[in-house]
């Protein structure tokens, strides 16, 4: 994360550094907690959803699951963290999409 974060500050103007910096930081704590609440469950529960065929249903929200069961011979725990650091970078990947474009503070 702080290389990320360097990363993107070195991409914009002075004035917006602390600002860009601070997006990766920012993300980085916030995503987790939407992953943990319904983030894993939406993308990989296998039951379907009655609202829309190609997004999961709620029974994995809150990460309930068992703690013996696998996704091709992983744990499920491991598997989530693994699919986790994808959403915290798609996440930081959009903010830097908008950097010097967008604030994220007023």
């Amino acid at each position: 994360i702080p290389g990320l974060a360097l990363f993107y500050g070195s991409l914009v103007s002075r004035k917006n550094l602390i600002d860009t910096m601070l997006q990766s930081v920012v993300l980085t704590g916030t995503i987790p907690i939407l992953w943990w609440a319904v983030g894993y469950s939406l993308s990989f529960d296998p039951s379907p959803n009655p609202l829309f065929s190609f997004v999961g249903g709620f029974d994995r929200a809150l990460l309930q699951w068992n703690k013996d069961s696998t996704i091709s011979g992983i744990t499920e725990s491991a598997y989530c963290v693994f699919q986790l650091t994808f959403a915290i970078i798609t996440a930081a990947i959009a903010c830097g999409a908008v950097a010097e474009r967008a604030l994220l503070w007023p």
